[in-house]
């Protein structure tokens, strides 16, 4: 017992020592910086099956408290500057969506406007409901924004907002990065990107 206090004590101690640093810096500073670093250069395959030179895991910074925290922080100050109080839910497609939204809603409990969130699954459930959004309460005939970790082709967007737009009113969506590898204006989506390849790229 007294092993498992002094590693649940040490644990704490960490997790303090990293909220100090991160709140004695600009928060969209501090995510721009892990971006900056958790990017890669090189020969890769994207999940669109496209080939690109430029490669970043957001999925994998998000494991990190800090950073999911940050982006958290980010995401509802945007919606907040945009939409004002309007907005109800939060949420978007497994798998990338999934901590966002619920970093949000989480994050939105200590602000004075509450976000509930909701997940799309990638297909219908085939038991139960048979429902292919989890959440459907909490959004449904609501105004809504969608979230995603990274825009490559806008494929998974659309798809997104196509089911959605079934049962809420979508006013738009917000990225953490924008690979740039598309015109957003094309999209017949108003898309929020925190960040962009060029940012990224060019941050120092």
């Amino acid at each position: 017992m007294m092993i498992l206090k002094n590693r649940l004590l040490k644990f704490c101690l960490i997790v303090c020592r990293e909220f100090i640093l991160y709140f004695g810096e600009n928060h969209m500073s501090y995510l721009l910086q892990r971006l900056k670093a958790a990017h890669k250069i090189g020969d890769y395959t994207l999940t669109s099956g496209i080939k690109s030179d430029f490669y970043i895991d957001v999925k994998d910074l998000m494991f990190d408290p800090v950073t999911l925290y940050s982006i958290a922080k980010f995401i509802y100050e945007s919606i907040i500057d945009k939409w004002g109080t309007e907005i109800s839910s939060v949420g978007g497609m497994e798998l990338g969506s999934v901590p966002l939204s619920s970093a949000v809603s989480t994050y939105s409990m200590t602000r004075s406007h509450k976000l509930n969130h909701f997940v799309v699954r990638k297909a219908k459930r085939t038991h139960g409901t048979c429902s292919q959004i989890e959440g459907l309460k909490y959004m449904e005939g609501q105004s809504v924004v969608l979230l995603d970790d990274v825009l490559t082709t806008g494929g998974s967007l659309l798809k997104t907002y196509s089911i959605v737009s079934e049962f809420a009113k979508v006013k738009g969506a917000i990225v953490v990065v924008n690979r740039e590898d598309i015109d957003v204006s094309t999209l017949p989506i108003n898309i929020i990107s925190l960040y962009t390849r060029s940012h990224i790229l060019e941050a120092t």
